[in-house]
């Protein structure tokens, strides 16, 4: 289809000399001429087809505002574009907006009427190219109003100017100039149809007055009082959005010519974009803001949440391993099988507060956490993860196998064994839980030079096809199984998260009906791990700073573990500071929540005298929150124990640092 057939009454008005473009409602080129070519210095066979808006928005961006802006329109529009290159001069831009097409003419403005004289054109147009230079560079709607203003106060004799912008259906007085600090007071609010502003904001449509001091108009009142005699007031619309209106006033011209009324429409054209961007990046500040504070409660609350729920499970778990590790040939099988059930209710509830923790961090992307990475026996972690979901196995009798040749096989790995352990309990609790009553799963893994890979495979249902990409995404459970298991949901997409910020990979394969496998591979370590503890003769005097009954009832019951271990007690900060210079202790166990003066404040104070500066510390809070470990390590704590304590790992840290 031919561009005549288009828009016929659009071209016959464009000349040799004018540049012509036909584009589709997408801004598409489907016609041009060679002026157009010429412009959008582009090879004519490269030119169909191509985004019009791609071509401008980097040399041209005022112009695309503008045509986005046309885009909005019904009915023909015009506006004028400053050319910089290789001359400056000014163009007329004229859109003519089709069924299916936009025709777009462009030709060239001569303001010159006499040589060595500057018409009032001329000075129009430059105002405009100060005007839009200013758009660009400058945010601050006041500022660029304010030198809008100085600028044409010459040229048109203005006296005032009054910016409204509408909020919640309420237009605010914004910026203004040439009235009184009163007056402004008194100006500050405008309901729609109130007074000339609030009548073009409800109608949308400009107003001009001229011999204000005849008029007896009840909306004239206002401006009348001001001692205006001229006036005009236009409606600031942006991509078809109302934004306020910006009014100009004059105390010594009875009216404005068409020329200046029309230098202003244009002004508050440029003017109504420009503040619509700055009103949006304001809006955007402000949703930040929201965000960031509302972000700042969340991590007080899960860390408040965090410490109150994990204090009394401190006691709970701790105790409860203790009896099982002491007592077990002491209880009956009734008794034992109740421990047993404390035991796993605790670590359950653990293991939800850990996920509920995990995925706040995981969410958190302004600050990601890295975790510590070192040598790791993957196979001591791979059978601690499967020792914490037997029972869940026993009840479904859900059978887990492994080859014994691969056991022994399996090399050390660049990991964080409590991240690693995390993740392999979340891979084999799922493999219990989507599992058939008296199903399998079977652990199988193979290793490169660079790389160790353990897949996990069950006989459970399968994931579908339709469920497989989005099984790693938060909350995603799957249609099938979502009513049928227990769970929050986030496991899989934590466990995504621990590998990515261990440098691993994990993946899943699954055919539906036929179970699932998932994999996860980690960097095979470079170093050898540190050596056990387990034969050597463990002394020495262990300060504990802590101020809960419990938990120093608790830590005397795991001592006494150790028996050449003497353990000292301060309830304070203050007492704990007091007798570390007294016994000069080999360690130190330090709690971060304690009153008056916390445990960094402790820390601070023991790495600052010489008596207890070389002392090793230990955190042991139930602060779980990544921000508060990674502040903890990066202020030189030896290590971070969270509670509940597992009394196997805190054994070996103490065992570790008594032994150094």
């Amino acid at each position: 289809m031919s561009s005549t057939q288009l828009m016929p009454t659009a071209l016959n008005q464009a000349t040799n000399q004018d540049l012509f473009i036909v584009t589709d409602k997408n801004w598409n080129i489907m016609e041009s001429n060679a002026e157009a070519e010429l412009f959008l210095s582009v090879d004519p066979t490269d030119l169909a087809g191509k985004s019009l808006l791609d071509a401008l928005k980097e040399a041209n961006p005022i112009l695309v505002d503008n045509l986005r802006a046309a885009e909005q329109q019904t009915a023909s529009s015009k506006f004028h574009y400053q050319v910089t290159s290789p001359s400056a001069h000014w163009k007329e831009v004229n859109v003519y907006p089709g069924e299916n097409t936009f025709t777009i003419i462009m030709r060239l403005l001569r303001p010159e009427n006499n040589i060595g004289e500057t018409t009032p054109d001329l000075r129009y147009l430059t105002i405009l190219t100060e005007a839009a230079n200013e758009m660009i560079m400058q945010h601050d709607p006041k500022i660029i109003l304010d030198n809008l203003f100085t600028q044409l106060t010459d040229i048109l004799q203005l006296d005032v100017y009054i910016n409204y912008i509408e909020e919640n259906g309420i237009l605010r007085l914004t910026n203004y100039a040439g009235i009184s600090e009163k007056d402004a007071i008194a100006l500050e609010r405008l309901e729609f149809g109130q007074a000339v502003c609030g009548f073009v904001a409800q109608s949308k449509t400009k107003m001009t007055l001229e011999n204000v001091h005849c008029s007896n108009d009840p909306k004239v009142h206002i401006i009348k009082k001001l001692g205006v005699q001229s006036y005009a007031c236009y409606p600031l619309v942006a991509f078809n959005r109302f934004i306020g209106t910006l009014s100009f006033g004059s105390f010594k011209k009875a009216c404005f010519t068409p020329d200046e009324l029309e230098l202003m429409n244009t002004i508050c054209s440029q003017a109504a974009i420009t503040i619509e961007r700055s009103l949006w990046m304001e809006r955007l500040r402000m949703k930040k803001l929201a965000a960031d504070r509302a972000n700042q409660a969340k991590t007080a609350f899960l860390s408040m949440m965090s410490h109150e729920l994990r204090t009394p499970l401190n006691s709970i778990i701790g105790f409860t391993d203790l009896l099982l590790a002491d007592r077990v040939d002491t209880l009956s099988e009734n008794q034992l099988n109740h421990m047993m059930d404390v035991q796993n209710a605790g670590s359950h509830l653990l293991w939800l507060i850990n996920e509920i923790l995990e995925y706040a961090e995981a969410s958190d992307r302004k600050s990601p956490i890295t975790y510590k990475l070192e040598p790791v026996k993957a196979e001591t972690v791979l059978e601690s993860a499967i020792e914490s979901i037997q029972q869940q196995a026993a009840m479904k009798k859900v059978a887990i196998s492994r080859s014994l040749d691969q056991k022994a096989s399996m090399p050390l790995v660049s990991a964080n064994a409590e991240k690693l352990k995390r993740v392999l309990h979340h891979l084999l609790m799922n493999a219990v839980q989507y599992n058939r009553f008296g199903g399998s799963i079977q652990i199988s893994h193979v290793w490169t030079e660079d790389s160790l890979k353990i897949s996990i495979a069950d006989t459970g249902t399968g994931i579908s096809s339709e469920d497989l990409p989005f099984i790693f995404n938060p909350f995603y459970r799957g249609e099938e199984h979502s009513d049928l298991t227990d769970g929050t949901g986030i496991g899989l997409s934590l466990a995504r998260e621990l590998m990515d910020r261990m440098s691993g990979h994990i993946g899943v394969e699954s055919k539906h009906g036929h179970g699932s496998t998932f994999w996860i591979s980690l960097p095979v370590a470079k170093e050898r791990v540190s050596t056990s503890t387990e034969n050597a003769v463990i002394s020495g005097t262990v300060l504990y700073i802590e101020d809960n009954k419990m938990n120093i009832s608790l830590m005397k019951n795991i001592i006494k573990l150790l028996p050449n271990v003497n353990l000292e007690i301060a309830l304070t900060g203050e007492d704990g500071l007091i007798l570390a210079k007294k016994i000069k202790p080999d360690l130190i166990l330090l709690d971060i929540q304690l009153p008056k003066m916390n445990g960094y404040e402790v820390f601070t104070a023991l790495n600052s005298h010489p008596v207890t500066a070389y002392i090793p510390v230990i955190a042991v809070s139930a602060d779980a929150m990544p921000q508060s470990i990674q502040k903890a390590l990066s202020m030189g704590l030896s290590e971070y124990v969270t509670k509940p304590v597992n009394v196997d790992v805190l054994l070996e840290s103490i065992k570790k640092h008594l032994k150094n």
